[in-house]
């Protein structure tokens, strides 16, 4: 066996309160259809899984907010012109759930009720008063840290890791070619401390372990690449939600995959993410996966 590197480069205007009836409060439902029965008792607060930061894009969470940001929060949803304080959260069929808030923006405020539902890739479908929309999730999600139950706010990306903001959802970019002090400061700041540190027999590369979860490699005291560990890099995924353990239809649903077979097994590049398949139908799963410059044993 040899080891080589793999280089993956309208609403309704809130009424004067004057004397009003009963007919007032009722005209400040936006939803005129009859909602369907609810399949269990409100929640307290809007489930982790629908928590975090979305948007119209990966463009988008990566650089300016567009007009979809939307992060959402145990008791409120914030929007681009616009914040909802929640005031019921009611489970429906399917996983998704209605969210009845107050909302205010642009001088108005009303009562609304938003459908929530997430889709494939970590996306979330948002409907209210008729009208769906979908957005991408900018942050790791929660989920994704459910085998530790903690949240990790570094996401995984092909031009190196993002290092999310939980409050705001905004992205610090730790890119490639990042001197080596500067990158471990920003990802101790998310994971601690490096468990270890080791050296790639064959290719100069300094790597840097941080548990189970990644490992950081590096040459000539810059950031190279990364490898998720393949115990625990689970609890660690891209924007988009692709992890290991991911399956390939989860993967094209927010990448287009370039599919080989090497004496990895099948292996993939999307977007910068590099890794080897379980096999090779649509429900295979990612048993490996990095970026840029690592240590691969082939």
């Amino acid at each position: 066996m040899r080891y080589s590197w793999v280089m993956a480069a309208s609403a309704l205007a809130l009424a004067a309160c004057s004397g009003g009836s009963n007919e007032a409060d009722d005209a400040l439902s936006v939803n005129e259809t009859t909602p369907e029965v609810a399949t269990a008792a409100p929640l307290p607060d809007i489930p982790v899984q629908f928590r975090g930061s979305f948007d119209a894009d990966a463009v988008a969470c990566g650089g300016n907010s567009s007009d979809m940001r939307l992060v959402v929060d145990a008791q409120q949803l914030r929007f681009h012109e616009s914040d909802a304080r929640v005031t019921r959260v009611t489970p429906r069929d399917g996983g998704a759930i209605d969210v009845d808030a107050v909302s205010t923006g642009e001088g108005i405020t009303e009562q609304r009720q938003y459908r929530l539902a997430m889709g494939e890739g970590g996306r979330l479908n948002v409907t209210v008063s008729g009208s769906e929309s979908t957005r991408v999730r900018c942050n790791a999600p929660e989920a994704a840290s459910a085998d530790t139950g903690e949240r990790i706010p570094l996401a995984l990306s092909g031009d190196g890791l993002q290092l999310v903001d939980p409050d705001s959802g905004r992205t610090r970019m730790i890119a490639f070619d990042m001197p080596r002090t500067e990158t471990l400061a920003l990802v101790k700041s998310a994971l601690g401390d490096p468990s270890g540190t080791s050296r790639c027999d064959v290719v100069p590369l300094a790597a840097a372990q941080f548990g189970e979860r990644i490992a950081l490699y590096f040459e000539n005291d810059r950031f190279a690449g990364w490898s998720a560990n393949p115990r625990g890099g689970r609890s660690m995924s891209s924007m988009s939600g692709v992890r290991i353990g991911s399956t390939r239809a989860e993967l094209e649903d927010s990448l287009v995959p370039e599919i080989s077979q090497t004496s990895l097994g099948t292996e993939f590049n999307a977007g910068g993410l590099s890794g080897v398949f379980s096999g090779t139908g649509q429900d295979a799963r990612i048993e490996a996966l990095w970026a840029g410059m690592a240590c691969i044993a082939r």
